[in-house]
C-alpha cells in the first residue's frame, strides 16, 4: 500500500479534452496504483460525455505511448528527462500529483525506543563506514536506547527501469553528504554501484524479516501495513521526523522552491518537513484546450456547492505549490507558501480560495488545472488524502 498525499490531477487534466456534448474516451497510462483513484474520481465528479481507460505499465512504456498518442495523459513518478523532452516531436508539461515519504525499516527486536537516524549517520551506513548497530555515533543519537551489538545488514533493491526511489534516496545522500556525490551520484535515471549491501530484486520482505539487524527502505505505508519498525530521520534543520505524520510528508513540497516546469526532488527540506519525500507528476501535451477546461471549472464550482456540508468538522489538505499559479485567500486563509483547507463550515465562501494565473501559455493551463482542483478537492471520499494500493520498486 502506499500513502499519497493527492491534488487529484488526472480528471481535471483528461476532462478538459471534452466539448459540451461529445463523447469521448480518454486513455491514461501510468503506474497501477492510480487506477483506482482515477476510476472513483470520475465517479465521484459525474463528468459527462467522458469515458477514461487506464493501461499499467512501466515508466518507459508510458512515456513512450504519451509520445506516440496512444496515451492522452500518463501518471509519472519519474518525470521526463531533459533529453526526452527535447527529442520529443511536441512540447510535455508536468502537473505534481502527489507526495510519498520513504522510511528506513530496521529488525532489531526488544528496543525500548524508536531508533534515530541523523544525517551524517545514514550516509556513513551506506558508505559502509559504520557496520554495526551500537557504533557509538550510533549510540550518541539515541541516548537511553538499548542498541543491541548486531552487524547493520543493509539490504537493497536492484531495478532494470528507471526508480522514484533510488532515484530520490541517491539524490538525498548526495545532499547530505559530499563524499557519496563523489563516490556514488545520483539522477533521475541513475543506477548506482552501491558501496556496501546486499542487493536483490525480489523478495526483501521475508528476508528482512528473517534478519536481525537488517535495515532496508520502504514506502511508509508499506512499512506501516507490515507493522515494520522504521526510524525517525533527521531533516535539514536538525529535527527527528515521523513520516507517519501526514503533515510531515506535505510540508517537503511547501519547504522547496519549484522550477517553471516542476520537475524537481523535493528532498532534504527542513522546517517540520520529512526530509525524504518522493513526487509524482502527470504528464500531457501543452496544446491541451484550456476554453474547454474552463468550462469544467464552472460545472465544478457547482458540484463543489452541493458537496460542502459533507466536509462540515473535516479537513482536507491539498498539495499547492508551483511557480505557475500564486493563491488568491480571502480573509483568515493561510499564506500563499503554507496553505491550508478550512473545514467548510469556517470557509467564507464555497470555493474558499482559487488560484491566480500569473503568466501566460504554457503556464496558463497550468494555473487552470489548480483552479479546477480547488473544486474537485471538495468529494464525500475525501479525495485531498487517498490510500491506493502499490508494490515498491
Amino acid at each position: 500500500m502506499k500513502q499519497w498525499q493527492w491534488v487529484v490531477a488526472m480528471v481535471g487534466l483528461s476532462a478538459s479534452l471534452v466539448a459540451a456534448q461529445q463523447q469521448v474516451k480518454l486513455v491514461g497510462v501510468g503506474a497501477n496504483s492510480y487506477k483506482a483513484l482515477l476510476e472513483q474520481h470520475v465517479k465521484n465528479m459525474k463528468v459527462e460525455n467522458l469515458s477514461i481507460e487506464y493501461v499499467g505499465g512501466t515508466t518507459a512504456d508510458s512515456k513512450k505511448k504519451l509520445l506516440e498518442g496512444t496515451g492522452d495523459f500518463a501518471v509519472l513518478e519519474v518525470p521526463f528527462t531533459n533529453e526526452e523532452l527535447k527529442a520529443a516531436a511536441r512540447p510535455i508539461a508536468h502537473v505534481p500529483i502527489a507526495l510519498s515519504g520513504i522510511v528506513f525499516a530496521y529488525n532489531l527486536p526488544d528496543l525500548n525506543a524508536r531508533v534515530k537516524l541523523s544525517r551524517k549517520a545514514l550516509s556513513e551506513i551506506f558508505l559502509g563506514k559504520i557496520t554495526r548497530w551500537n557504533d557509538p555515533k550510533l549510540v550518541q543519537d539515541n541516548a537511553g536506547t538499548n542498541l543491541p551489538d548486531l552487524p547493520i545488514t543493509l539490504m537493497l533493491r536492484t531495478s532494470s527501469t528507471p526508480s522514484s526511489t533510488i532515484a530520490n534516496l541517491t539524490d538525498y545522500l548526495s545532499k547530505i553528504s559530499s563524499e557519496w556525490t563523489q563516490k556514488v551520484g545520483r539522477g533521475w535515471t541513475f543506477t548506482p554501484k552501491w558501496p556496501v549491501g546486499n542487493v536483490t530484486p525480489t523478495g526483501i520482505s521475508k528476508l528482512f524479516t528473517e534478519t536481525p539487524g537488517a535495515l532496508t527502505y520502504y514506502e511508509v505505508n508499506a512499512a506501516l501495513t507490515n507493522k515494520f519498525n522504521f526510524a525517525l530521520l533527521e531533516n535539514a534543520s536538525g529535527r527527528y521526523i515521523d513520516a507517519a505524520n501526514r503533515r510531515a510528508i506535505t510540508e517537503a513540497a511547501a519547504d522547496k522552491p519549484f522550477p517553471a516546469d516542476t520537475r524537481t526532488f523535493v528532498t532534504d527540506a527542513g522546517g517540520n518537513a520529512y526530509p525524504l519525500v518522493t513526487m509524482a507528476w502527470v504528464a500531457f501535451p501543452k496544446e491541451l484546450k484550456s476554453e474547454r477546461l474552463q468550462r469544467l471549472v464552472e460545472r465544478q464550482k457547482h458540484w463543489a456547492q452541493l458537496k460542502n456540508s459533507q466536509l462540515v468538522g473535516r479537513e482536507i489538505e491539498v498539495l499547492m505549490r508551483g511557480p505557475a499559479y500564486e493563491p488568491s485567500f480571502t480573509e483568515g486563509h493561510s499564506s500563499a507558501h503554507h496553505p491550508v483547507l478550512l473545514p467548510a463550515a469556517q470557509a467564507p465562501q464555497p470555493g474558499l480560495y482559487r488560484a491566480v494565473v500569473k503568466h501566460g501559455t504554457p503556464h496558463m493551463l497550468y494555473g487552470e488545472v489548480v483552479e479546477t482542483l480547488r473544486h474537485a478537492a471538495f468529494s464525500p471520499a475525501p479525495l485531498g488524502v487517498v490510500h491506493p494500493s502499490a508494490t515498491m520498486v
